[in-house]
């Protein structure tokens, strides 16, 4: 999809949803007028800057931007609860009025909160016919090298026919194979359909381990980071790994020019860790405010204590034998389809 296409798409859906919360707020009462309208809001000043601003499939405008519109209604309440519009003499019957509002009300929180989550499932069905659609092309240029494949080997049988077959291929695959560049700048695998629904649950029913993670973040952030699996994973200078909510961070990792057997070794083991500390990411999903009792203090008495180290190590007893370790190597590699760190 190309960018004015985009535009053209995000204008649409932002000038359908203005026509609602019109129509709502002329003709609408009780529930409808008193919340839909502001669940609403939330997707329209997000689709909005998207068509204005941010066309374009970008880590930002698919897990930042969200959460950017998300900010700007508690701003909004913000705002009411310190009556801007008396102080400054704006008429609460104005347009300017009706956009700010006059009398916060928290429960417009829960509100807001829903039009992210219908963010979140839209960019979701947005991503799967992504994907789906680069399958599509990714099958007919299969389709193209099996056709020339045969060209080449079966010329003294048939070449005529081959040439025909890897022919038609092409002309239904050429045009297709430009608009493959143009679906979207992310890798494949930054957009998988489940990616911007979990960063939503993240930021707010997981805001608190998230928001740890984020300064732990800011904390290492001379350190390489990647978006990795729809998180942020950071190398650190530690030779342990840990997950806190959108934010993993796993040990160091030999230089890029060192090619040894340790080295690739050293690599192998510390992709096995991301798998680990991704599981937990999907714990932070489920628990939210409660991975920090039912996760995060066991695992760090479990990793941190002196005693219990030395009772491992005396014993043999693997790291993942803890039931939080054991549980998030298994979610990982269920939901990643690759080896986790069971050590």
């Amino acid at each position: 999809m190309n960018t004015m296409h985009a535009r053209l798409k995000y204008g649409l859906i932002c000038l359908s949803l203005l026509v609602v919360e019109i129509l709502i707020a002329k003709f609408g009462s009780g529930i409808l007028r008193g919340y839909v309208g502001d669940v609403l809001v939330i997707p329209l000043i997000y689709f909005f800057l998207r068509a204005l601003v941010w066309p374009r499939h970008s880590h930002w405008a698919v897990y930042g931007l969200p959460f950017l519109t998300y900010l700007l209604g508690w701003v909004a309440e913000l705002l009411q609860a310190l009556h801007l519009i008396d102080h400054l003499g704006i008429d609460a019957n104005s347009p300017l009025g009706i956009a700010l509002g006059g009398v916060p009300d928290w429960k417009d929180g829960l509100c807001y909160y829903l039009g992210l989550v219908l963010i979140g499932v839209f960019l979701a069905v947005e991503t799967h016919w992504f994907r789906g659609h680069r399958g599509a092309i990714r099958r007919e240029e299969r389709r193209a090298r099996r056709a020339h494949h045969a060209h080449r080997a079966g010329a003294a049988a048939g070449q005529e026919a081959a040439e025909a077959a890897a022919g038609s291929a092409a002309a239904v695959t050429a045009p297709k194979h430009a608009s493959m560049l143009d679906v979207e700048n992310a890798p494949e695998e930054d957009r998988r359909w489940f990616y911007p629904i979990a960063v939503c649950i993240q930021w707010t029913w997981g805001i608190l381990q998230t928001m740890g993670g984020f300064a732990v973040f800011l904390w290492y952030f001379r350190c390489p980071h990647t978006f990795y699996k729809g998180v942020v994973r950071t190398v650190w200078t530690s030779g342990a790994g840990l997950s806190m909510g959108m934010f993993i961070f796993t040990p160091c990792e030999p230089a890029a020019d060192d090619q040894s057997k340790h080295a690739q070794k050293e690599r192998a083991y510390c992709e096995r860790v991301a798998i680990h500390e991704y599981g937990h990411t999907f714990q932070s999903l489920l628990l939210g405010p409660f991975y920090l009792f039912v996760i995060g203090l066991p695992s760090i008495v479990w990793a941190g204590s002196k005693r219990l180290s030395r009772m491992r190590r005396e014993k043999h007893i693997p790291y993942t034998r803890f039931y939080c370790e054991r549980w998030a190597s298994s979610w990982g590699e269920k939901v990643t389809k690759e080896e986790a760190d069971w050590t």
